[in-house]
Order: C-alpha cells, then sequence, then structure tokens
C-alpha cells in the first residue's frame, strides 16, 4: 500500500526546475555587469589601462576611482 502512493511522489520530486547561473552571462541585459565583464576581460588579456578607462566612464566609480582616471 505504501509503494502505491511512493512511486507517484517520487516521479514527481523529479519534476522541479534548475536555474543555473552562468558567471559570464550577465542576466537581462545588466549594463553594468555587462561593463564589468569586459573590464575583467581587459585586465586578464593584460590591458588593465583599457580596463581601468572602461570603469571611469561610470559617474559612481570615476568619484571612487578619481585619482586612477586622471592618469
Amino acid at each position: 500500500m505504501t509503494t502505491k502512493f511512493l512511486i507517484p511522489l517520487l516521479l514527481l520530486s523529479g519534476c522541479t526546475t534548475t536555474v543555473i547561473n552562468h558567471p559570464s552571462v550577465c542576466p537581462g541585459g545588466d549594463k553594468k555587469c555587462q561593463r564589468n565583464l569586459d573590464a575583467q576581460t581587459l585586465s586578464v588579456i593584460g590591458q588593465g589601462e583599457a580596463a581601468l578607462k572602461l570603469m571611469c566612464l561610470d559617474a559612481d566609480l570615476f568619484d571612487v576611482l578619481d585619482e586612477e582616471c586622471k592618469k
């Protein structure tokens, strides 16, 4: 009698949704996320100065990176 209820329960528990987030993909066209990934890529390929310039385009980051952005 218990297996009669156990099997459908096990089958239904297998019907779940799993969301996988890839760290190299920005959700929903998030522009700041994409800018950060682009800057990270530039830095990894040895273009640190270009990465910094890209980050300095953001007004909030410009205030934080003030001296670095003025170089």
